[in-house]
């Protein structure tokens, strides 16, 4: 939709800054992309308050909760056809914020994105040649590749004799719940017995059999053993 956009519109550009979340780190990038040294204005393009003004959209930081719906809002009063480049790693897909409770996640989570530009935070100029592969000015030079992930050898475990859990899906709620309830330190000091024992059972009783095995190995720690018990339980019932 934003392919040619520079030529379409044959006027200057308006821009639009919109800060989803973010740190404020990619957001003084984008000022000083203002800047006389690197004079974004020499391609016609100026940042403007209203999103009715704007023709493109620059979005950085990830998406709290808290701002989803006006993320929304905002992408709807945008004249169409619009551009929206999403700036910097927590733009691009979460960040170091993507599993976090208030974060939805990258941009594209609520509205679509034609360009990103990755960075934390990205420079000035790779701001502006993300704004100007949007507007299709120029060519675009780094293609997106999607891969999927995977838990190598990870066997898929059997709950409640009720289907089969996909071996990644489970892997990844084990860790986000375990993070939650317990911090990083202790859980990625656990994962690897625990996901041992995992490929280990294949019911969700052999599961809790072989937890007590753990619980005494690390010193029969309280909040150890209410954690992957609360874990076991809770995969049989989400996913079973």
């Amino acid at each position: 939709m934003s392919r040619n956009l520079y030529k379409e519109l044959r006027k200057s550009i308006y821009l639009l800054h919109v800060d989803a979340g973010s740190c404020n780190g990619c957001d003084i990038e984008v000022l000083d992309a203002l800047t006389p040294y690197f004079d974004i204005e020499r391609f016609g393009m100026k940042l403007v308050a209203s999103p009715k003004q704007a023709d493109a959209v620059i979005v950085t930081g990830p998406v709290t909760r808290q701002f989803k719906r006006f993320l929304k809002r905002i992408y709807e009063y945008l004249p169409k056809p619009t551009a929206v480049v999403a700036v910097g790693s927590c733009a691009c897909g979460g960040g170091i914020w993507h599993d976090t409770y208030n974060v939805i996640g990258g941009v594209d989570k609520v509205i679509p994105v034609d360009v990103y530009v990755p960075g934390c935070p990205p420079r000035p100029s790779a701001i502006i040649h993300g704004v100007l592969v949007a507007l299709g000015v120029i060519e675009q030079k780094v293609k997106r590749v999607e891969r999927s992930l995977g838990l190598k050898g990870f066997r898929t475990l059997e709950v409640r004799k009720k289907g089969m859990v996909e071996g990644y899906s489970t892997y990844r709620k084990v860790v986000l719940e375990l993070k939650r309830m317990i911090g990083y330190r202790l859980t990625y000091r656990l994962l690897k017995d625990y996901v041992e024992l995992m490929r280990r059972s294949s019911y969700r009783d052999e599961l809790l059999k072989g937890i007590e095995d753990i619980v005494r190995a690390w010193g029969e720690d309280p909040r150890i053993r209410e954690a992957l018990e609360t874990m076991a339980r809770r995969i049989g019932k989400d996913d079973g």
